[in-house]
């Protein structure tokens, strides 16, 4: 799969953020209002995960767009209605939803080795189980690849052949000159051709079988030219082709063998790291970085076999691949360079950066930077479109989807009770099904139980970051805070009811008192000096989350106890320190502790006596 096109998503953003109401509506209306935003939120997450199982069976990528189109709007409906807050703010928790699903779905392990062949290419994903798409034109490979895990992948022209996790080569397609019998023994590299296949053994030395053991008749249709019968010595590299196989033996020189009729199998001198055979031509990387190629395609005639493929570019290349009469390099900014014939689009690679490149047929497949597979050229037979999900990577997204889906409807059922969400359902139901998921799955995937525990643990991670906004998690909250008092109405300020011309104006000068008397963030309307003096309220400030949006979702309209001495008061806490009204006076009055209760003048004096006790630090507890 494409992990980031997967994820090229419109983002929906929005708040969940306490209501704004009036004292007498602070109960009821408010909660009404965040309930049902935050219901409508986790009815968002079941469906970005719905989205993400929906891909998982289909093995496709996840397209959120339902999800977008059934939810955008609905947040604004339900502020329209009343009590919640609407702010230039309004842009956070789906995106913490997306982020999330972003991060399960990158979850997904990338192509690690692409190869591809005539009609059908296979690759090696990071689980290490091989994976193929396209067509097998009615030969060779039809069935799946066996389980297990491999570390190479070669695709031939009507079969496959792999080196598994113990050395061992397997082969499965067409066996026709034995080609899909491979020896016994361990292997490091492995080369697929068109009928034969050449491996280095742990030995360094190479083994042919399949079609060209011998030289009897290298006449078209025929192909039996010696291909599959290696020289003696060592190699550390091997490439097999139509009629003609080569190698970069353990001196760094090329050899081949097979047939020669356009020069394919007669390299040129000097030391070379990288080596790749195509149907008549050769191409390889010399140690300057270089590449070099012979055979057939010097020219373009526009005739088979002269289309330019042995005619490269200039400059330095780090991986090389030669198809039927094209070539695809990669070079040392990491772009994909191709040249030969074009046809259908097969020395057209995409942008960006790139890895491996792999040239078949007709088409050209390489893995990108992000660790997936891109696919270009002929499309019909399907080989130039890989998979979206290795096969037994679907079984755990489903799964994921599903906890999460049940982790979130939790979530909306605590927001609905005005209770923290009770996830112990959830665990019971799905604990034994992943073991279930592991257990079946480790023969052909071992690392499964490794990412499903990737998986699972981003769920709760997600949820519970879901949890923290849709529930008053800072209920019961308790330390110290710096203690210091404020005066809503202040009396230096000529326009209030308590004006007083000899009052001091610290207030009114460095605090901005006139612009806010009896206005509190809590609440959407102005607060008479009568109700000020009557109730208990305080301004409260929390240095780790400083924003008014976290505010309004953690504390906002919560009761907090305050304790100093023999007295305790209980409080609402009706407004926020904003650093930006008093040059960062907030963040650094709250400190060592980060907290900072700024009670209001009248609740100081009703409840300790003066001003005098407003000092130094104050125990706070926040009850609800």
């Amino acid at each position: 799969m494409d992990l980031v096109k997967g994820l090229r998503l419109t983002a929906i953003l929005l708040v969940l953020g306490l209501a704004m109401a009036t004292p007498a509506e602070a109960g009821p209306t408010a909660a009404k209002c965040e309930a049902n935003k935050l219901k409508t939120t986790a009815k968002y997450g079941q469906c970005l995960f719905k989205a993400l199982v929906k891909a998982a069976k289909r093995r496709t990528d996840a397209d959120f767009t339902k999800c977008d189109s059934k939810f955008v709007g609905k947040w604004a409906k339900i502020e329209a209605k009343g009590g919640c807050v609407t702010t230039d703010d309004d842009t956070s928790v789906a995106a913490v939803g997306i982020g999330h699903v972003d991060v399960a779905q990158s979850l997904m392990p990338p192509m690690s080795s692409v190869s591809a062949g005539s009609y059908r290419t296979c690759a090696i994903n990071r689980l290490g189980e091989v994976e193929c798409w396209g067509s097998h034109y009615n030969y060779g490979d039809p069935a799946p690849p066996p389980l297990g895990t491999f570390t190479e992948v070669a695709k031939g022209g009507w079969h496959v052949c792999g080196i598994n996790s113990s050395g061992v080569v397997e082969c499965w397609g067409t066996n026709n000159d034995v080609r899909s019998s491979p020896p016994a023994g361990t292997f490091t590299n492995i080369s697929a051709g068109n009928g034969h296949t050449c491996g280095i053994n742990s030995s360094g030395t190479v083994e042919c079988w399949g079609i060209g053991t011998t030289d009897s008749d290298c006449s078209w249709g025929n192909w039996v030219c010696g291909q599959a019968s290696p020289p003696a010595g060592t190699f550390t590299e091997i490439s097999a082709g139509t009629m003609h196989t080569c190698g970069i033996n353990s001196a760094g020189a090329v050899e081949c063998w097979g047939g020669d009729d356009d020069g394919q199998s007669s390299p040129p001198t000097g030391t070379f790291t990288r080596v790749s055979v195509g149907y008549r031509h050769t191409c390889a990387i010399n140690s300057s970085g270089a590449v070099e190629c012979w055979g057939a395609g010097t020219v373009n005639t526009g005739i088979p076999p002269e289309y330019d493929q042995s005619s490269p570019p200039a400059g330095t290349f780090t991986e090389l691949s030669a198809g039927e009469w094209h070539t695809c390099g990669i070079n040392s900014s990491g772009a994909v360079e191709c040249w030969g014939r074009d046809y259908y689009g097969q020395s057209s690679p995409p942008a960006g950066t790139f890895t491996e490149i792999s040239a078949g047929t007709t088409h050209t497949c390489g893995i990108n930077s992000a660790g997936a597979v891109e696919c270009w050229g002929y499309p019909s037979y399907d080989g130039a479109s890989p998979p979206a999900a290795p096969r037994c990577w679907s079984k755990p997204l489903q799964l994921v989807g599903k906890y999460g889906s049940c982790r979130l409807k939790m979530d909306a059922k605590a927001v609905k009770k005005g209770t923290n969400p009770d996830y112990s359902k959830c665990d019971a139901k799905f604990t034994d099904k992943w073991a279930r998921v592991a257990s079946k799955e480790t023969e052909s995937c071992p690392a499964i139980a490794d990412l499903e525990s990737a998986f699972q643990a981003e769920v709760v991670t997600y949820t519970d970051d879901i949890a923290a906004i849709l529930v008053a998690t800072t209920t019961n909250l308790s330390g110290m805070a710096s203690f210091t008092w404020y005066q809503s109405y202040a009396p230096c300020c000529p326009g209030n009811p308590n004006y007083d011309p000899g009052a001091p104006t610290e207030e009114c000068d460095s605090y901005s008192a006139c612009d806010y008397p009896g206005i509190f963030a809590a609440f959407n309307e102005q607060m008479s000096f009568e109700w000020v003096q009557a109730h208990n309220i305080v301004a409260f400030f929390d240095a780790a989350h400083p924003t008014y949006q976290e505010w309004l979702s953690m504390y906002a309209n919560k009761t907090i106890r305050l304790t100093k001495g023999e007295v305790t008061v209980d409080a609402l806490i009706v407004d926020t320190c904003g650093d930006a009204d008093c040059g960062g006076c907030c963040t650094e009055n709250s400190q060592p502790s980060g907290f900072l209760t700024d009670i209001e003048y009248w609740t100081a004096v009703g409840n300790f006596g003066s001003l005098g006790a407003v000092a130094g630090e104050i125990a706070f507890e926040i009850l609800e």
